[in-house]
């Protein structure tokens, strides 16, 4: 009415050509255009728009070419070029004129033409065609017919899938078919109102086949004289050139392929059936609209059509029910494949008349009464007689009012979770629940081998129509069923077979070759050997805007919004497993066939659709990709997907499903039956069986789309899944925000996400007042006589300590070390390497210590790898340490009780010291005044080399004291403690023992070597040695039994991942703590105080939160944060990141990267690292709260 308003006087006649598309309207078009009276432009694309502006926002971006018949119509008119028609065309739509108004103004250019608009997109919509009876003067309506195959046909050769309604999750067969129905029934709904002088139907066969007639007529009824030239479309341009001289006309590019009119085109169609008869609405409009001589059904699609079965009562199985039926089997008594749903009837209600309704359903559906047998050529569906479903009733207006409504939902779960016996029938539950005189709750279940969500639908329904007709089944006016589902699964056997089949089968195999065959999702809980199906929901809202947003990007890439969620979908998945090649099950009504749609029974098929994201594509691109997937997908749906998994024999593994382990299913409100159109108000239960690891439904509703996780709870954690839900939405966001974006560098935290990571790295922390021999200084200054270092009964005080290993940094300068150079120590593990390592730190040196374990060759590669100015060892030692060049000088005895003799081998020099017989118990027992910079080198310490030749890694001063300082704290080390010191000096662990003990004034007592070995030695160690600190890898732990002693108050796990069963047993009256870090941060990077609790929170002990002054981050792939619960790359920032690798730069630059997550305070200054499994690093997650956990290796050692 506000439209009508804004016209105060309507426009001059015009004609409108109205169509459904590929109906032959471009060849009535410019048959028109030869016509000097008329002006027939190719699509104007005018009156679906109120205003120029509106159209040429829509027409923009790659629906551009979509604007071209407008201005291949000013060209015309101008006799201009196409720049020329394009300023033209800007002024109007910069002005933001009405399109009525610009109707008008394109009229005065006509030069008394009448103007003929021919665009198929107008009887799409009603309104639209409404708006243009209210916009022109006695409009004349030309309604060209073709027949339906000819016309999906047509549809299906030219793709033009991305043009009309492209929202439609229907096949390309089945949204073609819907849009010749829909068009044509809005034109002739709309029709029904012009007067009939107004309008004319004209049939593209009869045009063809008869031309001339048919153009006397139209000429007739548009009141202008018969030309000639109508009948030679072909000469001249008559607008069909396009807006540039090379490119094809503008509307249909096929009419070029003809070269006059083809009468053969009539009956073109009758070579190429479709795959499935028409709808039968479809035939009813056709045979309305068509002449019995143009409506022919084709015998072949008829030969289609599924015949009932003569002998009724025993049928062969369908592929999906054979499935089920296996499943079924290897679980009978779990409720598994259940189909329920309940809602709610308020008002008068008549027992009798819910009875006969339900007999009446299952009298019309043999399925609902049909049982399995197992018989020597395999299982059967056998239809039995009818009989009575009983119901189960239950009053439950005894209970308060608040408490009838959850109690029936109680009790309609409980009926769900019964697990059925498919040997017997029925396979059908109904309960009913009495809340109230006038209020009922009413529960259906059906097992899903003779169901399926468009059946349940269904079952209500028909269920509500006849409850109303008082269970009377003519009154309730159902539709007929010439078949049952029984007739089905014998057809599809027959059918399914042959070469037909291996075509499909081939398709499927290209399709999934080589697809990995589990999607590494990261779970909250170990994967059980045997698949559960423990369900879990979790609701969650897209609202309108987001969901329109998506539409429009998706229409624009050709795509629909199933494709564009399944692609957003994918991307998510990706980022979740680190995976790039995705396989998700998409499942599809598989109601090919009319006859179908009115049935109940298991027609539901599932569609492995897979996308490869490698090439890491923007969303843009990747629409296009989910479209061409999806529709080679499409064409192929009706191949069982058991079918699909025995012709690719995937490894058999009863821990998940075969080729996917997610599906996706998306719910367009033009989808067959939904309880929300009945009168029956639904009432949600929660699912009784999750059959895979993850499904994912969006459900489109007024107010946006409905989704809804269902998982397997015994892998996930509902609180996951939420966090899932808001990575989605965030990445939905985020695609939309930026389409051309490569998806692997789209954000997917959330702002709290965001703050909370932020929070667990506010590290910042005061750095040791001192490096580590300054520590220990000061424990000697404290507590000079108490034990520092004992092994067996030889102990050595703190000042002892103190006094050799500074005499030993006195000695190390007199023999010229100087700042950083690398000392190499061969030393067997014990207070004498331990008072080396001290000496070699005060004189400014790095050392480097060699296992004299190691084979001879990998400490060779060490030494010249390294090329280490010194190398001690004790004399009495092999010397497989010696370098070729080496020179080894005596220089005497140093005795500190009855400790080894040591030896210096000094490598060659530019200055050669010669050093002859002195003591170095003549060197100052002070400290040597040297100055120790905190970025100086400390240590330099060799990876393992698992992954290739061991590199070293070079570790300073501060990040050392750091390092031990929090540590220390953490555990609560003081004098009162004795710490185990069991780590080879191989690992940085026995650093981490030794400097935590020391700098805390604690005791330091060494495991003899064949304590270590033994595991019930050590348990006797710990006890007798009454150790209250221990360090020791996961491995030792497990086979090591905890001391009963009460005196070990603190076990650190380290090294490895941590199993709970090590915790459980570890834990009990001590305090329990998980380790981690790799050799390049300085030993370790975090830790976490672990409590049995945690268990609920990661598969393994979670390694914590970082360190003080240290940064953790998982990353993709691609660099990009991951959220809480996914994994990643691990990567570490700030003060404990090593220096690099020594003498690899190149290596060091591509491991230790810039840190692009500093503030710009620039508060640390040192790199990250890319753990590498040289270092033991393994993949991080974090979980909430408890910060990190570590799936793989990891830790100090």
């Amino acid at each position: 009415q506000r439209y009508r308003a804004a016209i105060l006087d309507k426009l001059p006649p015009a004609i409108f050509i109205l169509a459904a598309p590929r109906s032959g309207s471009t060849l009535l078009r410019v048959m028109l255009a030869g016509h000097p009276r008329l002006f027939a432009p190719p699509e104007l694309y005018l009156a679906s728009f109120h205003t120029m502006a509106e159209r040429a926002s829509a027409l923009s971006g790659r629906q551009r070419g979509w604007a071209e018949g407008l201005l291949r119509a000013i060209m015309e008119l101008f006799h201009c070029d196409l720049d020329r028609a394009r300023a033209i065309l800007a002024r109007y739509e910069a002005a933001g004129w009405p399109i009525h108004r610009f109707y008008r103004r394109l009229q005065s250019w006509l030069s008394g033409r009448t103007l003929v608009d021919k665009t198929t997109t107008y009887p799409l919509s009603l309104q639209t065609l409404e708006r243009i009876e209210a916009t022109f003067q006695d409009a004349r309506f030309i309604h060209l017919v073709r027949n339906p195959h000819a016309s999906i046909l047509s549809y299906l050769n030219s793709g033009l899938d991305a043009v009309y309604l492209p929202d439609a999750p229907f096949t390309r067969r089945q949204r073609a078919e819907l849009i010749w129905l829909h068009a044509n029934r809005n034109i002739r709904d709309f029709l029904a109102r012009i007067p009939e002088e107004r309008q004319m139907r004209l049939q593209f066969e009869t045009l063809v086949q008869a031309p001339e007639n048919e153009l006397r007529r139209l000429t007739d009824f548009l009141g202008i004289d018969y030309d000639p030239a109508l009948l030679d479309p072909y000469r001249g341009d008559r607008m069909i050139d396009g807006v540039h001289p090379e490119s094809r006309m503008v509307g249909d590019p096929n009419f070029l392929r003809r070269t006059a009119i083809d009468p053969e085109a009539a009956r073109a169609w009758l070579d190429a059936p479709l795959d499935a008869p028409l709808h039968p609405e479809t035939r009813r409009l056709a045979a309305i609209l068509l002449n019995t001589e143009h409506w022919t059904l084709n015998t072949v699609q008829a030969s289609l059509s599924i015949p009932p079965r003569p002998q009724r009562t025993a049928a062969p199985l369908s592929f999906s029910q054979e499935r089920l039926w296996f499943l079924a089997r290897l679980r009978p008594d779990a409720p598994l494949y259940h189909m329920a749903a309940a809602v709610r009837l308020r008002g008068p209600f008549h027992l009798d008349a819910f009875r006969r309704s339900l007999d009446a359903i299952v009298a019309r559906h043999a399925i609902l009464r049909t049982a399995f047998e197992e018989t020597d050529d395999g299982p059967i569906q056998r239809i039995l007689p009818q009989r009575a479903i009983p119901i189960q009733e239950t009053d439950l207006r005894h209970l308060p009012p608040d408490q009838r409504l959850p109690e029936a939902r109680r009790l309609a779960q409980a009926l769900a979770a019964r697990p059925f016996d498919l040997t017997r029938e029925p396979l059908l539950r109904v309960g009913l629940y009495r809340l109230d005189d006038h209020d009922h709750v009413i529960a259906v279940v059906m097992h899903h081998i003779i169901s399926d969500g468009w059946s349940v639908s269904l079952f209500l329904r028909e269920l509500e129509a006849l409850y109303r007709t008082g269970g009377d089944p003519e009154a309730a006016r159902l539709p007929s069923l010439p078949i049952q589902y029984a007739d089905y699964a014998a057809w599809q056997r027959e059918q399914l077979a042959g070469e037909r089949l291996q075509r499909d089968l081939t398709f499927w195999r290209d399709h999934l070759a080589d697809a990995p065959p589990l999607l590494q999702l990261p779970t909250d809980f170990p994967r059980p050997a045997l698949k559960r199906t423990d369900a879990g929901i979790v609701a969650f809202h897209i609202p309108v805007e987001l969901t329109q947003r998506l539409r429009t990007l998706a229409r624009e890439a050709g795509a629909t919004p199933f494709m564009a969620f399944w692609g957003a979908f994918a991307t998510l998945l990706a980022r979740y497993a680190n995976q790039d090649d995705i396989v998700i099950g998409a499942a599809i009504a598989n109601r090919t066939r009319p006859e179908l749609e009115p049935l109940i029974g298991f027609f539901v098929n599932t569609l492995p659709l897979r996308l490869r994201l490698d090439d890491n594509p923007g969303f843009r691109d990747l629409l296009a990709r989910t479209r061409d997937v999806a529709q080679a997908a499409f064409a192929h749906s009706e191949t069982p997907f058991d079918l699909i998994v025995d012709a690719l024999q995937p490894p058999r593994d009863l821990s998940h499903t075969p080729i996917f382990q997610v599906m996706f299913a998306y719910q367009n409100m033009l989808e067959g039956p939904r309880a929300r159109d009945l009168g029956l108000e639904p009432i949600d239960l929660d699912p009784v069986d999750a059959p895979y690891d993850l499904a994912l439904t969006l459900a489109e509703g007024d107010d946006g789309i409905a989704g809804q996780w269902l998982y397997d709870a015994s892998l996930f954690r509902p609180d996951t899944i939420r966090r899932m839900t808001g990575h989605f939405l965030i990445l939905l966001e985020n695609l939309l925000a930026a389409p051309d974006r490569p998806i692997g560098y789209q954000p997917i935290l959330t702002p709290g996400e965001m703050a909370q990571l932020a929070a667990w790295n506010d590290t910042a922390a005061p750095l040791p007042d001192g490096l580590i021999p300054d520590l220990i200084a000061r424990q000697a200054q404290r507590r000079p006589d108490a034990p520092a270092l004992t092994l067996g009964d030889h102990t050595l005080t703190y000042a002892q300590l103190d006094a050799r290993a500074n005499q030993f940094a006195h000695a190390l300068l007199a023999r010229g070390v100087q700042h950083e150079d690398i000392v190499a120590i061969h030393l067997l593990r014990g207070p004498e390497l331990l008072t080396v390592i001290l000496g070699v730190m005060r004189a400014g040196a790095a050392f480097l210590t060699l296992d004299p374990a190691l084979p001879a060759e990998r400490l060779r590669f060490m030494l010249e790898d390294s090329a280490a100015r010194l190398v001690i060892s004790d004399q009495s030692e092999d010397q497989r340490a010696r370098r070729p060049d080496a020179q080894t000088l005596d220089v005497g005895r140093w005795t500190l009780d009855d400790f080894t003799h040591y030896g210096l081998r000094i490598t060659p020099t530019d200055h050669w010291l010669l050093i002859t017989d002195h003591s170095l118990s003549s060197f100052p027992t002070t400290p040597p005044s040297i100055t120790l910079p905190p970025a100086n080198a400390a240590y330099v310490i060799y990876t393992s080399g698992t992954t290739g030749q061991p590199k070293a890694a070079v570790l300073t001063h501060g990040a050392l004291a750091n390092f031990i300082a929090d540590y220390a704290r953490a555990f609560g080390l003081a004098p009162r403690d004795r710490m185990l010191q069991f780590a080879s000096f191989a690992f940085d662990a026995a650093l981490c023992e030794s400097f935590m003990a020391l700098v805390s004034g604690a005791e330091l007592v060494f495991t003899p070597e064949p304590v270590r070995l033994n595991p019930d030695a050590l348990t006797r160690f710990l006890e007798e040695e009454a150790i209250t600190v221990a360090l020791l890898p996961p491995t030792v732990l497990s086979r090591t039994r905890p001391p009963a002693a009460a005196t070990l108050r603190a076990v650190i796990a380290a090294g490895e991942a941590c199993a709970w069963d090590i915790v459980r047993a570890w834990s009990k009256g001590r305090d329990f703590f998980n380790g981690y870090g790799p050799t390049e941060a300085t030993i370790g990077c975090a830790y976490h105080h672990v409590r049995l609790e945690d268990a609920q929170l990661a598969r393994t002990a979670p390694i914590g939160k970082p360190i003080a002054n240290a940064r953790l981050h998982a990353l993709s792939p691609h660099g990009m944060i991951q959220p809480v619960g996914v994994p990643g790359e691990l990567h570490i920032g700030g003060l404990p990141v090593g220096r690099g690798y020594l003498h690899r730069p190149a290596l060091t630059a591509e491991r230790f990267i810039p840190d692009p997550f500093l503030r710009a305070d620039g508060a640390s200054t040192l790199g990250r690292i890319v753990p590498q499994p040289d270092s033991q690093s393994g993949v991080g997650k974090l979980p909430p709260l408890q910060g990190s956990e570590a799936t793989g290796g990891g830790g100090p050692g």
